[in-house]
């Protein structure tokens, strides 16, 4: 009845009702369905977390956007990595227009890379980032690389060792293919044939010698082989006589 009653009527957002939103949000004792009936009701922000209630309450006043977001209160959740997580994701807009306020390190700003916030978000995520021993965490740069796929993005931070690191990590190998289709002019002859020779056959056989390798002709293998032609990493593009693959020529040497 008392809940039903207070769940009708618009709790109030004046300085007199206070006590009466105080007592809401620190009310432990309630069940999760109520207390986050109780939370979403509420007029407006809390300015810090209640000290008493539990990681689950507090979970549900991040997800009803019902504590303000700040450093303090970021600092206040250092115990619960995934609960910052949340916070910072669900206000992403605000942290992006000032990271620099917030001391994440890279690692959570993997995590960020993660959770449900937009592929542009990430990318610019990403640009926070120091890549340069990304790939010492091939989890990381397998996450990485479909975000730059999805934007269309080839960075200018991004440096050949950091390319090389993207692309092996990122799987299925159609993906691969894409990133280096995207991501090629970062790398030299040399570093080309390196990042072929780690990715499954046929495309590992790219490299030189007396074969031609056969690549089946979609979309992503015909920009592959128009241009490691133009850049003469291989000598020449075919079609064999049985089938409509591509054939790929290399040079001996």
């Amino acid at each position: 009845m008392v809940r039903a009653a207070l769940l009708e009527t618009p709790i109030p957002a004046t300085n007199e009702a206070y006590s009466l939103r105080k007592f809401l949000i620190e009310a432990e004792h309630l069940s999760n369905d109520t207390y986050r009936q109780y939370a979403r009701a509420l007029p407006k922000p809390f300015a810090e977390f209640p000290t008493n209630i539990g990681t689950s309450k507090r979970r549900m006043l991040i997800e009803e956007r019902r504590i303000t977001f700040n450093a303090g209160n970021l600092a206040a959740l250092a115990a619960e990595v995934d609960l910052q997580t949340i916070f910072v994701a669900q206000n992403i807009a605000f942290y992006l227009s000032d990271p620099s306020s917030f001391p994440f390190d890279d690692d959570f700003r993997g995590r960020l890379l993660t959770v449900d916030i937009s592929d542009n978000e990430k990318r610019a995520i990403i640009e926070l980032m120091d890549l340069s021993d990304i790939s010492s965490f091939p989890e990381r740069a397998g996450i990485i690389g479909p975000i730059l796929l999805r934007t269309n993005v080839a960075l200018p931070l991004l440096t050949p060792d950091v390319v090389k690191a993207i692309i092996v990590n990122s799987k299925p190998v159609d993906k691969q293919i894409r990133l280096l289709n995207l991501l090629h002019e970062k790398l030299d002859k040399n570093e080309v044939r390196e990042v072929l020779g780690q990715l499954p056959d046929p495309y590992s056989k790219i490299q030189t010698g007396y074969t031609s390798p056969t690549l089946k002709r979609t979309n992503e293998n015909t920009e592959l082989a128009s241009w490691l032609n133009e850049r003469d990493i291989i000598s020449s593009v075919g079609t064999p006589y049985w089938s409509n693959d591509i054939k790929v020529n290399l040079y001996r040497s």
